[in-house]
């Protein structure tokens, strides 16, 4: 690493990049080929924005701390013309391959952060795409790719040849956010991915931001705005005389061209700092291990729908699959399980069996007997596992009478739900430890089940919504920390019980056990697209190949294929009979295909159902290696 300071400008250079601060400018080079990649007409890199708007930042002055070993430290100081807010401190630790930047200021009067500004309006991106996630809906790919170039040319100045997309292209803006908007079913990380030819870009946070979505608005190579949104005019409120602090965020460089590999260095850097822990699945209980059965969708097929989602406009003919599952279904399904001896490990009781969602106790008059036939499912060997969507409360639920335990007192959000205000240390103790106990407890009147499929964590969060405890606030944090309060009480009740998560976002790998692929239902593509986003983002977690549309022997074949080629875990579709016929739908070749195909797996039970696996029926993923500490570090790498 080069450092150099002069009167007229600071420059760290490196073998990834070169990073030039002026009183002026900020500006960032690719060294290999003296490309200028960012050109921002400010030195500032982060800085505040309030509501009401009272902040016009300006620079006063910079300063340099070369370091003999560990980072180059850059400080750029600047000054509000508002009395409210004292001096801005913006700090880049300038390491080899990245640089992380943040900055923190005085607040002397109450005020409302409105967004973290990056890089000035008008700061030039010579860079040609823009990469950012996706969790599940309004898109089948798992990340979009947006053109850096659009707003360059006009409708009417495109020629009649130029295909259509294009034209979009070129006439359009990007705009782009992180957050969810759409109907999301795990938050996405504050994250994206510039791209310029091999050079990636990325930028994304350190710490999980108060905010909700990283923003990019940007047209014809020049920045509209770079942003942490912070809620606007909802945004985070700052006590008098309280120091605010940015979120620290990491600018990197990859010359793989590899945009996964991209992915895998954010990743790196997180486990380097200690801010995630390394995880390894080699410890995991055997009965995670094996393949998994799930009601869902015999569920919506003894309900009379052939669909997968078995929705209204998605073939929906009889009841839903909610609507239609009770204690009979579920013993009808349980018969034929342990009828054919499926190898199974464990049985997911889906969407239904709650009373509604919020109010989650068993159905009254559709399961009146749960907890014996979870007692049934133990005496087959099977480990039972529920189904649940935290975030949501239907209208029928008790728990909106009780608004001490709701966000904003039961304020509807987006999807005309209440945010049950997880935070809350009431909510916590009247709540949801007693959910937890009547979960996972042996006693007799509770339930007794192995673990959890949460699901829909999905677009609750907003920034309007006010939390008891200020530092859950954000899309992120929320739900990050409402899935730990779950996964902790759960553990706290059978370390062995299993969470299976739906969440791409390397800050859940240590509060969800397995990961899900999502029920996806257009292609069998999609579950290895899929696949390939979670062992990225989380390393060390255990991946489920969920369910899919199994319409076809070569359908379920295929499914099983993949499963296998990318050592995924198996869920189970579907073991019901024709309801009017009493056949299977594909006949006795389908019940026999999975039934073999199953007992082969590297993690499958023996035919009878056992709860621990043979030694040595491990896969190779999950072989024994060298010794490892808690945080998945080898003896030779500690």
């Amino acid at each position: 690493m080069h450092v150099q300071a002069t009167d007229s400008a600071i420059t760290v250079a490196t073998t990834r990049y070169r990073l030039e601060v002026t009183s002026g400018a900020l500006r960032l080079r690719d060294p290999r080929s003296e490309q200028l990649l960012i050109d921002s007409p400010s030195p500032l890199m982060i800085w505040p924005t309030f509501s009401p708007e009272l902040s016009r930042w300006r620079y006063v002055g910079r300063a340099v701390q070369p370091a003999s070993a560990g980072p180059a430290i850059i400080e750029v100081r600047a000054e509000c013309d508002h009395a409210a807010v004292g001096a801005l401190t913006i700090t880049l630790r300038c390491h080899q391959d990245h640089i992380e930047f943040s900055a923190a200021c005085e607040v002397r009067h109450e005020a409302t952060v409105a967004h973290w500004q990056m890089l000035a309006a008008g700061a030039k991106l010579d860079l040609f795409h823009v990469h950012h996630w996706r969790s599940r809906h309004g898109n089948n790919k798992t990340y979009e790719t947006h053109n850096l170039h659009q707003g360059h040319l006009t409708a009417d100045r495109c020629s009649a040849n130029i295909p259509p997309e294009m034209v979009w292209q070129w006439t359009n803006l990007t705009d782009i956010s992180t957050f969810s908007t759409d109907f999301q079913f795990a938050p996405r990380p504050s994250l994206l991915v510039f791209q310029r030819d091999r050079l990636m870009l990325g930028i994304g946070s350190r710490d999980l931001p108060h905010g909700f979505g990283l923003e990019l608005k940007a047209a014809a190579h020049r920045l509209s705005h770079l942003r942490l949104n912070y809620g606007g005019e909802h945004g985070q409120k700052i006590a008098a005389g309280d120091v605010i602090q940015s979120p620290r965020m990491y600018l990197w460089f990859n010359n793989s061209g590899d945009l996964w590999r991209t992915v895998d260095q954010y990743v790196g850097l997180l486990q380097e700092d200690g801010v995630i822990p390394r995880l390894s699945p080699r410890n995991a209980p055997h009965w995670w291990l094996a393949p998994m059965y799930c009601t869902w969708n015999d569920q919506g097929y003894l309900a009379g729908n052939a669909a997968f989602y078995n929705w209204p406009g998605d073939g929906f003919q009889g009841k839903n699959p909610v609507e239609a599952f009770d204690g009979p279904m579920l013993d009808h399904l349980l018969d034929v399980l342990e009828r054919e001896q499926y190898p199974v490990g464990s049985v997911i009781i889906d969407d239904g069996w709650q009373t509604c969602r919020g109010h989650w106790r068993a159905h009254p008059t559709h399961f009146p007997n749960l907890r014996q036939q979870i007692d049934r499912i133990h005496a087959m060997g099977l480990r039972a596992i529920l189904w649940m969507a935290p975030m949501d409360v239907e209208v029928d639920a008790p728990l909106r009478q009780r608004k001490e335990w709701l966000a904003s007192g039961g304020a509807p959000g987006k999807w005309d739900m209440p945010l049950i205000d997880y935070s809350n240390p009431r909510t916590q103790e009247e709540y949801v430890r007693p959910m937890a106990r009547y979960f996972f407890s042996s006693e007799p009147d509770c339930l007794n089940a192995d673990g959890l499929k949460v699901d829909f964590m999905a677009d609750k969060v907003h920034p309007g919504f006010g939390t008891h405890d200020p530092s859950w606030r954000g899309e992120e944090r929320f739900l990050l920390n409402t899935q730990r309060l779950l996964y902790d009480l759960m553990k706290s009740h059978k370390p062995d019980a299993m969470l299976l998560g739906c969440t791409a976002h390397p800050f859940f790998g240590s509060c969800q056990d397995l990961i899900r692929t999502f029920d996806v239902p257009d292609s069998q593509q999609q579950h290895v697209d899929r696949w390939q986003m979670l062992r990225h983002f989380n390393p060390g977690n255990l991946i489920s190949l969920d369910l899919s549309e199994t319409r076809s022997l070569a359908d379920v074949e295929e499914h099983l294929r993949m499963a296998v080629e990318q050592e995924m875990l198996y869920e189970l579709a579907r073991i019901a009979p024709n309801p009017a016929t009493g056949e299977f739908e594909l006949g006795n070749a389908y019940i026999e295909l999975v039934k073999r195909k199953l007992a082969a797996w590297p993690n499958a039970a023996s035919s009878t159902h056992k709860t621990s696996l043979p030694n040595g029926h491990t896969h190779d993923r999950f072989r024994s290696g060298p010794a490892v500490d808690a945080n998945g570090l080898v003896e030779s790498q500690r």
